[in-house]
């Protein structure tokens, strides 16, 4: 996919994407999604997030994502307004500070 993005999708607080078929998603980045506050992707074959600053994002669900290679450092650097990070069966993301649920909280 890819065409610009529509008005509508330029307006998207919330994305929850399942089950995604391609190791890549070209039009998944801040500038394509600049007002998202909330980011669930669950299971499929997705294997990057775009480095970008993705600066209103405050809830990022990783679930069930076996490709994906981040550290907390890179998720910090990309995601600097999160506030809940959930993970699950998500092997590739390490050094992450999570309960034994797989959440992290901002207590700030």
């Amino acid at each position: 996919m890819n065409n610009p993005p529509t008005p509508l999708i330029l307006k998207l607080e919330k994305l929850d994407l399942h089950y995604f078929p391609n190791p890549a998603a070209k039009w998944l980045t801040p500038d394509s999604l600049p007002d998202l506050e909330k980011l669930y992707i669950r299971g499929g074959s997705l294997a990057t997030l775009d480095k970008r600053k993705w600066s209103k994002v405050k809830v990022l669900r990783l679930k069930y994502l076996r490709e994906v290679k981040k550290t907390w450092l890179e998720l910090g650097e990309s995601f600097p307004k999160l506030e809940y990070l959930e993970k699950v069966k998500c092997p590739g993301i390490t050094l992450y500070p999570c309960d034994k649920h797989g959440v992290w909280m901002n207590t700030i």
